[in-house]
């Protein structure tokens, strides 16, 4: 693109409101009013256009990984790990390839349903920390 992109962040950026910023030339956040992050952990899933890809790109993997993962979904989390830890090496296309992969691991698990009934009844989500019992493994993930 001859012309840089630039997103000003204010206000709610979560989720895909801050993936296409991730996805722009420079990012300027307002000091105050600007709530910015990825709450698909907190859905029990994993972003789905670029989020994990871009984000460990533009903060690093130690910016990315920052984050309390204790009462996060074992599944999520551990996808969204791989997607974070394996960008560095990839490029952009193969890192969203591992996100898709990632977001179809959590499909069928009860933790996406859990996060969003929590989301509704504003509470905090309950999710079952045991990936072995419910089966959850990566699709055809690249090596």
């Amino acid at each position: 693109m001859p012309k840089p992109v630039i997103a000003v962040l204010y206000g709610y950026c979560l989720g895909g409101g801050l993936e296409l910023p991730l996805a722009c030339h420079l990012r300027l956040a307002a000091a105050e009013g600007a709530k910015i992050g990825l709450p698909e952990l907190d859905l029990g899933t994993v972003p789905a256009w670029g989020g994990s890809a871009r984000l460990a790109r533009t903060v690093g993997r130690a910016h990315a990984l920052a984050r309390e993962l204790a009462a996060m979904p074992a599944i999520a989390v551990r996808e969204m790990l791989r997607c974070i830890v394996g960008a560095e090496g990839r490029s952009l296309e193969e890192s969203i390839a591992d996100e898709r992969c990632a977001v179809l691991a959590t499909f069928g698990t009860p933790d996406p349903h859990e996060g969003m009934r929590a989301f509704l009844e504003k509470r905090k989500p309950v999710f079952n920390r045991d990936p072995e019992s419910r089966g959850g493994r990566s699709p055809g993930r690249r090596g």
